[in-house]
């Protein structure tokens, strides 16, 4: 046996031990936790990109949506750096120069055109999920209507959120067939249902969701909840298309401005810097003239021409996002107008530039 005053010096060290040094269970835990939020903290941006997928129904794993981005923006700057290759083969330009003009293509230029892909694609995904709320949110009131009938028939809540899709209600439709489908797997309907409302980005889709989980919990009258959620849901649509009517004369202003009023009158200034150079290089001016000299070259016919399409584009973009704000209320909606504004501005521009050099060149 140990002696008493061994024993209780052992007993001292071990409590000094554990005071000062952390167990091996505390060691694990540490790394464990700061694993976890490193992980968190890399996977943060994979899951709000998760996140957009879903609200815009794409079904691909968002690591091949990476991947697939990168490689094109890794064939994009390979056909880049073959074309400046050969530009500088037949150019005999000089080695380091050639160089310094490469690194900086898959450097800068890289993350240039993986920012813009990226950017490009998220606008597609903007797209596919405003329409997406758009197609849900244009059924839903005619939906919630036949669910409250069904309910006043007798059926429970699930059966008559079930027996209520009807193939016109598109994805509304699809989506009420996942909830029944995770209900009669075991899962409860409030998960489900908010699980559904988590793929739209919708607040009317969301609020009729809640008020319709706060009634069933409550135990009140569903039946005429839901009723007075698709009546408040079309009267907000109808007051809706009425503010939207009584702007249309602004939207209309806007879009004569920028597409047809814009190119035209570029168009004209176009040409008429043509004439004043034309004019200018026909004055004579005496060689001993020290107070002033005239010079047709002050601004260039090609630096105009890059001025008016960057003005135009400009014009475009702004116009179409104004006209979307007043008319819908959002500007995903001036994403779908984006192509046709620019169009038909740069159209405009380059037809009225030409016929006024006809008009012009008739005159002088």
């Amino acid at each position: 046996m140990k002696p008493k005053k061994l024993s209780t010096l052992e007993k001292k060290l071990d409590t000094l031990k554990e005071s000062v040094s952390p167990s091996h269970k505390d060691i694990e835990r540490k790394l464990f936790s700061g694993q976890v939020a490193k992980k968190k903290k890399s996977s943060r941006i994979g899951w709000m990109l998760t996140r957009f997928l879903n609200r815009a129904g794409v079904l691909t794993p968002q690591e091949t949506i990476r991947k697939t981005l990168f490689y094109i923006a890794l064939g994009i700057i390979g056909a880049l750096t073959l074309g400046l290759l050969v530009f500088f083969t037949l150019n005999n330009a000089f080695f380091w120069g050639v160089v310094r003009v490469l690194l900086a293509v898959w450097t800068l230029g890289f993350v240039l055109v993986w920012l813009v892909l990226w950017l490009v694609y998220a606008s597609y995904l903007d797209v596919r999920i405003h329409k997406r709320r758009r197609e849900l949110e244009s059924v839903l009131p005619d939906y919630l209507q036949l669910v409250a009938a069904n309910i006043r028939a007798g059926m429970a809540i699930d059966k008559a959120l079930w027996y209520a899709v009807r193939p016109r209600f598109g994805v509304l439709a699809k989506e009420i067939e996942d909830v029944a489908k995770r209900v009669l797997t075991g899962e409860e309907l409030p998960s489900a249902l908010r699980d559904f409302t988590h793929r739209y980005d919708s607040a009317v889709l969301q609020r009729s969701i809640n008020l319709l989980l706060e009634g069933i919990a409550a135990g009140g009258e569903v039946a005429d909840l839901l009723h007075k959620i698709s009546t408040d849901i079309t009267e907000q649509r109808i007051l809706q298309q009425e503010l939207s009517a009584n702007v249309t004369t602004y939207a209309i202003f806007i879009t004569f401005a920028s597409i047809v009023a814009a190119p035209v009158l570029f168009g004209l200034s176009r040409q008429l810097l043509v004439v004043i150079q034309t004019i200018v290089a026909d004055v004579d001016v005496p060689a001993d003239a020290t107070f002033f000299s005239v010079s047709g070259d002050v601004v260039a016919l090609s630096d105009f021409t890059v001025f008016a399409v960057i003005l135009l584009v400009g014009t475009s973009v702004l116009s179409a996002m104004i006209v979307s704000t007043i008319r819908k209320g959002s500007i995903t909606d001036g994403l779908r107008l984006l192509p046709t504004f620019m169009f038909v501005s740069l159209v405009l521009f380059f037809m009225s530039s030409f016929l006024f050099s006809l008009i012009f060149g008739a005159v002088i």
